[in-house]
């Protein structure tokens, strides 16, 4: 059969569908694998991909079970797959269903590939004709196809793709009791994950959100996807949104903080400085007015604000006591603090200071910045000996562990 401009031309569709409709497997197979070697121009006509997916599915629900798995995976994933985003409910009803899991991941993986090609409404269709498939799994079996995988994170992978999206955690401890969400805190497949968030994030209408909204996408839904988020992404969140709404998003980023690079922590705090420059310029005030500066620092910053400075807090928030907020500050900020309120001159602040070092590690950072800020200051300071013996006793209790170069630092 000529391929060539079928799915161009209308009025070939017809003889193309019957002729289909008509032939054996072994012609449909030659007739695929010439399809797949093919580099369609368009404009192609829609009807006709959709008239020529809908009969070969038909042919192969006819030829089903003769058909062997490889041939499904091959089918699915290579030969049908510049057809699959035409892909609707009445074509998604027309998949092998009485199949086992490994044909069942096979095809599914074919619809990955055209994930975004489809729009949300069939995203969630494909996500519930996996469920479907799933329960009638453990409904038969016992199990829902779980033999593969070594833990939770490859499981949901495996079985539901970039459909996992859409998942409820309910559905998912029913599908396999030993459900474990701490393996899913990001996906392992940057792929997967990068895509299924450009194409979810891309479908979001950021103008209708309400606070509960960001906490239900961000902080639930969009989890396993956050480590793809990117400047570009941060950019096309509206500043014009509501403290509360701010703050959901600010601690639906945070459970994930770990997972970034340190550009995407920086990206990340350069979108909670603009929100709240923006909102203090519109309002007036800080988001929201009477908070304490701890509570503030948590709420709009979260383990972002180690990328601020002591400048932009008393910037953001007239009301900002930087006394009141030690315990949320960073090291690199408590040496600010130090130099900004005189602290080396207070026996009283120095000690507030030094009691929030609990560390080696904060303890370098924090003379690290004090020496590059104050290191004469420091030195003449009447409560150095305090400080320096309040250092000192903390890093003792490490002293058997350290090496020569810890020594000399």
């Amino acid at each position: 059969m000529v391929i060539h401009n079928v799915f161009s031309n209308s009025s070939m569709a017809a003889g193309t569908v019957h002729v289909l409709s008509t032939s054996d497997v072994l012609y449909l197979d030659g007739y695929l694998t010439e399809l797949s070697t093919l580099t369609l121009t368009p404009p192609l006509d829609h009807k006709v991909m959709y008239s020529v997916l809908e009969t070969i599915l038909k042919k192969v629900n006819e030829s089903f079970p003769d058909l062997c798995s490889s041939s499904l995976k091959d089918l699915f994933q290579v030969k049908l797959k510049m057809l699959l985003h035409v892909t609707d409910a009445n074509i998604l009803s027309l998949f092998p269903t009485k199949i086992g899991c490994a044909d069942f991941q096979d095809i599914y993986e074919g619809l990955n590939s055209v994930h975004s090609k489809l729009d949300p409404d069939m995203q969630k269709a494909v996500y519930q004709a996996r469920l479907n498939f799933l329960n009638g799994q453990v409904a038969k079996e016992g199990v829902a196809c779980t033999f593969t995988a070594d833990n939770s994170r490859d499981w949901l992978q495996e079985n539901f793709g970039l459909s996992s999206v859409y998942a409820d955690y309910s559905d998912l401890i029913q599908l396999d009791p030993g459900f474990n969400e701490k393996h899913l805190i990001v996906l392992p497949n940057p792929w997967i994950r990068d895509l299924a968030f450009e194409t979810i994030f891309k479908s979001f209408q950021f103008s209708t959100f309400t606070a509960d909204q960001y906490t239900f996408w961000f902080g639930s839904q969009l989890q396993l996807f956050l480590p793809a988020i990117n400047a570009q992404y941060l950019q096309l969140l509206p500043l014009d949104i509501d403290c509360q709404s701010h703050q959901n998003l600010v601690q639906a980023l945070d459970k994930v903080y770990n997972h970034y690079t340190d550009e995407q922590r920086k990206a990340i705090h350069g979108r909670i400085f603009r929100f709240l420059e923006s909102y203090r310029n519109a309002q007036g005030g800080t988001c929201p007015p009477d908070a304490d500066s701890s509570l503030w620092i948590i709420s709009n910053y979260g383990h972002f604000s180690a990328y601020a400075n002591m400048e932009e807090f008393s910037s953001l928030n007239p009301n900002f006591d930087e006394l009141s907020a030690v315990s949320e500050l960073s090291p690199e900020q408590l040496a600010q603090l130090t130099m900004a309120t005189g602290a080396l001159a207070d026996e009283t602040i120095v000690i507030k200071i030094m009691n929030n070092l609990n560390t080696s590690s904060d303890l370098a950072k924090f003379f690290d910045a004090l020496n590059a800020i104050a290191s004469a200051e420091l030195q003449s300071s009447i409560h150095a000996h305090l400080i320096l013996s309040t250092a000192f006793q903390k890093i003792a209790v490490g002293f058997p562990n350290f090496k020569a170069r810890n020594f000399a630092y």
